[in-house]
């Protein structure tokens, strides 16, 4: 158990008041995490960043005043020390991409589950999910061996999943059928230990197989 002066310490940012508040909620349930302050857009977030220790914040990116895009550029020149984790509706590979090319430390849809939630709060903030050092791609030993895991269609499959393509494109590309084509999607979801789009591509990153721009 986590004693409350080392308690993750959260501030959750949406402009929807329902979302929120039921986010907070869920995550008072982590004995190990604190939500330390709320905020309905990204300058009321940054004034809440001047005057609260904050350990990560849980961003979303439409907003009023200021969007998530602007509130991530900021916080990563004001307060470099802060984990950010975009939490949006919308999965697609080319956002997620832009989102973690900015500095974002995750990205997570908001329909994953409230485990997904707590693990990656608590990974990004333990500096597991790291995905930038010095401006070069940092991978894990372990990562590393899960990489060779992956055969070349595979590989092949992953950076064109990651590329926004859709399964229609990725098999006529690669000259496979639909139903190999979910045989090699599961086999690399099981081979990297992801269970989403968002995380699949945080891990290319990782791994170098595709690049940020």
């Amino acid at each position: 158990m986590t004693n409350k002066k080392n308690k993750i310490k959260i501030l959750v940012v949406d402009d929807h008041q329902v979302l929120r508040k039921g986010l907070i909620n869920l995550l008072h349930c982590n004995e190990d995490f604190q939500v330390v302050q709320e905020a309905s857009n990204g300058l009321e977030a940054l004034t809440l960043l001047e005057d609260y220790f904050i350990d990560i914040v849980l961003l979303d990116i439409e907003m009023p005043v200021m969007n998530g895009r602007e509130t991530l550029i900021n916080i990563k020149k004001k307060f470099p020390k802060v984990k950010v984790v975009m939490f949006s509706t919308h999965d697609e590979a080319g956002l997620i991409n832009h989102f973690i090319g900015l500095g974002a430390d995750a990205y997570l849809v908001k329909n994953s589950s409230f485990e997904n939630i707590c693990e990656t709060i608590t990974k990004v903030v333990n500096d597991s999910q790291n995905i930038k050092l010095n401006g070069t791609v940092k991978a894990d030993i372990s990562d590393q061996h899960l990489q060779l895991a992956l055969t070349d269609i595979e590989l092949k499959v992953l950076k064109l999943i990651c590329a926004n393509y859709n399964g229609e494109a990725i098999s006529k590309n690669l000259d496979i059928s639909q139903n190999t084509l979910k045989y090699y999607r599961k086999s690399i979801y099981s081979k990297t230990c992801t269970s989403s789009l968002s995380e699949l591509i945080v891990y290319a990153i990782k791994q170098g197989i595709i690049t940020v721009t």
